[in-house]
């Protein structure tokens, strides 16, 4: 079992959902991303935007149809989110993770191939916690300036960079090595 995490960023740094540049290609690299994984891991705010727009895009056609795939493909996945203040989700095939801890995170983690979507503090609990296999960074090419910065605990060096995809926004995939993870 993995945990992939995909977060955009700037490249000065910051997560933050406005500021991401969407193409085709793109568009191409998320659907293969969620499509790959067996269960999605969401926090309250990517939640939150998550359910006003994916269920109805799944089958809305008037939207290209990568949105649609995406639609279908994240509609189709099961997703844990990660609140204590969301009270239930009437979005089928949603639960909610009260308490995310390395007990529940490993949990999680035994249900198949887990992708984690933005939620940059989720992201740095697992791999705090040495539970991250990889991330996907999409470095988008705009200067965010505000936002999260997701990897502030970690130094660069102890992440090692493991490919880049030519199309795009640069994803760039970095492996999370166990034993700088467990020194947390």
């Amino acid at each position: 079992m993995s945990v992939t995490a995909q977060l955009n960023v700037t490249p000065d740094g910051f997560c933050n959902h406005d500021d991401v540049v969407i193409d085709d290609d793109f568009m191409r690299f998320a659907v293969d991303c969620v499509e790959a994984c067996q269960t999605l891991v969401l926090g309250r705010k990517t939640y939150e935007l998550f359910v006003a727009h994916w269920p109805d895009a799944a089958n809305d056609t008037s939207l290209p149809e990568w949105e649609q795939r995406l639609g279908r493909a994240i509609d189709g996945t099961p997703r844990t989110v990660v609140s204590n203040s969301l009270s239930g989700s009437d979005w089928k095939g949603t639960s909610i993770l009260r308490d995310l801890n390395p007990a529940s995170a490993e949990h999680v983690r035994r249900s198949g191939a887990v992708l984690v979507l933005g939620s940059p503090s989720i992201i740095a609990q697992f791999a705090g916690w040495g539970l991250l296999d990889n991330v996907l960074l999409s470095v988008h090419p705009v200067m965010g300036r505000t936002g999260t910065r997701p990897f502030a605990k970690f130094a660069p060096e102890e992440m090692h960079f493991a490919r880049s995809y030519p199309t795009g926004p640069k994803v760039m995939t970095f492996e999370f090595t166990r034993e700088t993870s467990l020194r947390r």
